[in-house]
């Protein structure tokens, strides 16, 4: 007999949950509050860096009636100063978009406080920067990150804090879903060690697309937006590399698939249908014109813009001199390989 889209999504989860054997649970008294016995919210997380695309990914993703994406589920970035004046993709403010206004009154009645200013669903355990980066940040291994993770469990306030961080995520994602009526949530976090933290909450059935671009492109787009330098951007393009082969690792084989941002941008139609495979849900008949419908997007400038045309970003063409471009494919090339690029 042929299964239905949710058992095949249960069935995955009871397998993954074998797999978190490993590390303490995250959230299941307080998650188990918020969900009917053996139900599970499905995720699709997009890991990947700054300037990968994922905001136009979660645009495109939006569009499909089974899924749906607020982009950065995080909220606003830590650099945004004032998030009363932040935009939503709407063009409303978000103290002043009815969705966002909807989404509060649906977490009060979950029980939590929610809105611009009380976000609070990434994994932090301090406003300290030093001990977020000791306690939740990778040591560049699995093993040693396990056996931190494991031990920072032991201290009750930080295993506290991290139940309530995952009845939060847990909570704004029942709400967003039940007031869009779609069933899987695409989350735009980027970050590879948040979707860790995800991976070990029990009432979430998270599945992981890569978003990777191309070297060349991240390097120029750092340079030109952070005011980086070519050796800098090279660094943290390659530590994005590193951290999503890891989180590969982490996950079993049918959590985990790939898309390179230049492809998505050559084919969208293709591309899309791979991930909708990936998540169990009918493909989109194209052409997808994302921009008509209505949309919540937290991310970059691009989710102000009122166009639905793909354009490939190629600017590091003329951004990028010789020299520039020899040393970022040098330093990249093994992990380019292994993505397709050279």
């Amino acid at each position: 007999m042929e299964q239905t889209d949710q058992q095949v999504w249960r069935r995955d989860a009871q397998a993954t949950r074998s797999s978190r054997g490993r590390l303490r649970p995250l959230g299941l008294a307080s998650c188990a509050a918020l969900l009917d016995a053996g139900e599970q919210i499905q995720v699709l997380y997009i890991a990947g860096t700054s300037y990968c695309g994922s905001t136009l990914l979660s645009f495109l993703l939006d569009s499909h009636p089974q899924v749906v994406s607020v982009g950065e589920e995080t909220g606003p970035a830590r650099v945004v100063k004032d998030r009363l004046t932040f935009p939503c993709s709407c063009g409303s403010l978000l103290p002043e978009c009815r969705f966002w206004n909807e989404v509060s009154g649906e977490m009060g009645r979950l029980g939590f406080t929610f809105g611009p200013l009380t976000w609070d669903t990434d994994f932090r355990f301090s406003d300290r920067m030093l001990v977020n980066h000791v306690l939740g940040r990778s040591l560049r291994n699995n093993a040693l990150d396990d056996a931190r993770d494991a031990l920072v469990c032991t201290v009750p306030r930080y295993r506290r804090r991290l139940d309530e961080r995952a009845a939060r995520n847990v909570a704004m994602y029942l709400a967003i879903t039940r007031l869009t009526g779609k069933k899987v949530f695409a989350a735009a976090g980027k970050d590879p060690i948040r979707a860790r933290y995800l991976n070990r909450i029990p009432a979430i059935d998270l599945r992981v697309v890569h978003l990777i671009r191309d070297a060349p492109g991240y390097v120029s787009s750092a340079m030109k937006n952070r005011n980086a330098s070519c050796q800098g951007g090279i660094r943290s393009w390659l530590r994005g590399a590193e951290h999503a082969e890891r989180l590969r690792q982490h996950l079993r084989p049918e959590q985990f698939m790939r898309t390179r941002y230049e492809d998505l941008c050559r084919n969208v139609e293709g591309e899309l249908g791979r991930i909708f495979g990936f998540i169990n849900v009918a493909p989109l008949r194209g052409p997808i014109r994302f921009r008509e419908g209505e949309h919540h997007i937290i991310g970059n400038r691009m989710r102000l813009q009122s166009s639905s045309e793909v354009v490939l970003d190629e600017k590091w063409k003329e951004r990028l001199g010789p020299d520039q471009l020899r040393e970022v494919e040098r330093s990249t090339k093994s992990h380019r390989i292994r993505f397709g690029y050279a």
